[in-house]
């Protein structure tokens, strides 16, 4: 998605599923063969690097799943703030669990259906569901400070 006429329909006419660092918005429309995606990553959600790795995270946990994703439908995924401190895995895991809620995606492990949710701390609640490969931190990222 690239026009803000986009991300206005999808505000205004879809529905949004809000999670402790994640809001994911979903419209569903016959007038798609596939589905578009769009990020929102706001400016206090930290600086331009923080922000860029957000959203390349974001790419690769959409990417992953394309396949399953509804293919006439919106999704308009927004970082909240504390969301450039996460790993990958912990957004991974909000944004299955959201798009299972939106039921954009069929039920996935990842969403640990078992009743865990992330607590205000990032850290789950509830018994672990996850890999422990997807358990790693995600690179650093490594700001410099030019002037």
């Amino acid at each position: 998605m690239r026009w803000r006429s986009e991300f206005l329909k999808v505000r205004k006419q879809g529905h949004s599923f809000g999670g402790r660092f994640l809001v994911l918005g979903t419209l569903k429309t016959e007038e798609l063969e596939h589905f578009k995606v769009g990020f929102v990553v706001p400016k206090y959600v930290g600086n331009a690097v923080a922000r860029n790795a957000v959203k390349r995270r974001l790419h690769g946990i959409v990417g992953s799943k394309s396949a399953d994703i509804d293919p006439n439908c919106y999704v308009v995924t927004i970082a909240r703030r504390g969301a450039a401190e996460q790993t990958f895995a912990t957004l991974q895991k909000e944004w299955h669990w959201l798009a299972n809620r939106a039921k954009l995606i069929p039920s996935s492990p990842l969403a640990n259906e078992e009743g865990g949710q992330l607590n205000n701390a990032g850290t789950e609640d509830g018994p672990s569901s996850a890999s422990p490969s997807l358990s790693s931190p995600a690179p650093s990222v490594t700001r410099h400070h030019h002037g």
